[in-house]
């Protein structure tokens, strides 16, 4: 079996396409989750009435960094948009069409690799496509993947502060697991996350190919 595993982080994106246990490709690719968040910050002309994007020089209007990672978050790439503006700082055709080419550059670039990998493997194809990182997380892209190239399996792995079910000190745990009993200071033992199951609720095709894992 051939799997491409396909690390989406902050700054870029790893290919690694695996065949029996070796990795027989590797590419860094300059797209990421900051990539898709800086193309949300375009300036425009005219500006939407109401809108309190931040303004340019120029007179144009635009979303700063930290509202468009703001709604990047939490809208991720939608299939439809149900409202006219979203939080009212921007346009939902506009944040659409800001996205759409960041998403698919990432989308190009997927392809392409895997494309390359046939070429050069004397038509060999990728059996399966796993998604690591925590750019993988993001709202309607595992669907987005899933439509264009078809995932068979995607893993979500996301990094998180203290919570409730952790340990300040070192002390007893409740199941089997000894290691839970770690201070959440010195413990990155892997644990299940809702997030996963909440892609695969939004996303029925998803369905048993989509876990996670938080540290």
């Amino acid at each position: 079996e051939t799997v491409a595993v396909v690390d989406i982080g902050y700054s870029y994106t790893g290919i690694n396409i695996i065949k029996d246990n070796s990795s027989v490709f590797i590419r860094k690719v300059n797209s990421g989750g900051a990539a898709i968040t800086k193309a949300l910050t375009q300036t425009y002309i005219p500006p939407l009435p109401g809108s309190t994007g931040q303004v340019s020089e120029e007179g144009k209007v635009g979303l700063s960094l930290s509202d468009a990672e703001e709604l990047k978050v939490k809208y991720g790439i939608p299939k439809e948009m149900s409202a006219d503006t979203l939080d009212g700082k921007i346009a939902a055709t506009r944040y659409a069409s800001f996205l759409r080419p960041a998403t698919e550059r990432l989308l190009q670039e997927i392809e392409r690799s895997l494309h390359y990998y046939s070429d050069e493997s004397s038509g060999n194809r990728v059996n399966s496509l796993v998604l690591v990182g925590g750019g993988a997380g993001l709202k309607g892209l595992p669907e987005f993947l899933h439509e264009n190239i078809g995932v068979v399996k995607a893993l979500l792995n996301t990094t998180h502060g203290y919570t409730a079910t952790q340990n300040l000190v070192d002390g007893p745990t409740r199941g089997k697991d000894m290691r839970r009993g770690r201070a959440a200071a010195q413990n990155i033992v892997p644990s299940s996350t809702g997030a996963a199951v909440s892609v695969t609720r939004a996303v029925k095709e998803l369905a048993n190919k989509f876990d996670g894992i938080s540290l």
